[in-house]
């Protein structure tokens, strides 16, 4: 969503913490009452319609499928293997392993053009 479609009355209504959201959608209002709506360490799909129909609505610890349509709270008591891994460890691990992997391929690819160049 683009920052125009945030306007401060729902923004104030909204807790986001440490997750990913992608293209969503979501309601404070229904009826005439406003709803809270608390998302945390979760990971919400493309195109998720969230509408609180219990204040606050809580999604926690949990992945949302894209093109999902919420009206009740989502809360587990562990996280959802699927779910992003944070933490600047488990990144800088990650990062290291790919470069390590992608240094060893140029190596191979290099390695494989010296023996032509030997023959000619």
């Amino acid at each position: 969503t683009s920052a125009i479609t945030w306007l401060p009355s729902k923004v104030d209504l909204v807790k986001l913490r440490k997750s990913f959201m992608n293209v969503a959608s979501f309601d404070t209002k229904k009826g005439n009452k406003y709803h809270l709506l608390h998302i945390e360490d979760s990971s919400i799909g493309y195109s998720v319609h969230l509408e609180p129909t219990v204040t606050p609505l809580c999604i926690s610890r949990t992945v949302v499928p894209p093109h999902a349509y919420v009206k009740t709270s989502i809360e587990k008591e562990t996280k959802d293997p699927r779910a992003f891994i944070s933490g600047v460890a488990c990144l800088l691990l990650k990062e290291t392993i790919i470069t390590l992997g992608y240094t060893i391929y140029l190596v191979l690819i290099f390695g494989t053009l010296l023996p032509s160049y030997e023959l000619w």
